[in-house]
């Protein structure tokens, strides 16, 4: 197992420990962002422009959101699985002893699932690709700024 990295913030000199392969890092305590380079053994820590700044923002503001939408989605369907096939499904089975009503509750919550998951996995791939395309651009700007 790798080690962690040990370097210190230009900015506030606290100590960071980083991972082996680490390209990213923020200081815990004046919250500085940084570029991790690596040549041979030493590591160095190169502040973020402006522009990659606003670049990091957006690709944790896309993870973030794709977080909160799959959850999101998942509780809706839960409590829409719920409500169909627990709640009308019970009363129709207990107040007016039809199982039919229990019966189309449960296909119509399966039918929720079903389009729930399709919406789930829309709104995955989506966030996915917007994350590669700002990725990239990270990456592509990263090359432009990094020294000779």
């Amino acid at each position: 197992m790798d080690e962690t990295v040990r370097v210190r913030c230009p900015a506030c000199e606290t100590r960071l420990d980083l991972p082996p392969r680490a390209t990213y890092a923020t200081c815990r305590k004046c919250g500085s962002e940084y570029l991790v380079s690596r040549r041979g053994g030493a590591y160095t820590l190169q502040p973020l422009t402006p522009e990659e700044f606003v670049l990091s923002q957006q690709v944790a503001t896309v993870e973030r959101e794709g977080e909160m939408g799959c959850a999101n989605t998942a509780l809706s369907i839960s409590a829409g699985v719920v409500v169909l096939f627990c709640v009308i499904g019970g009363v129709g089975r207990f107040v007016f002893n039809n199982t039919l009503i229990c019966l189309v509750a449960g296909i119509i919550a399966l039918g929720m699932v079903s389009v729930g998951a399709v919406v789930m996995l829309r709104n995955l791939r989506r966030d996915q690709r917007r994350r590669a395309r700002l990725v990239a651009r990270q990456e592509a700007l990263a090359a432009e700024n990094a020294p000779p």
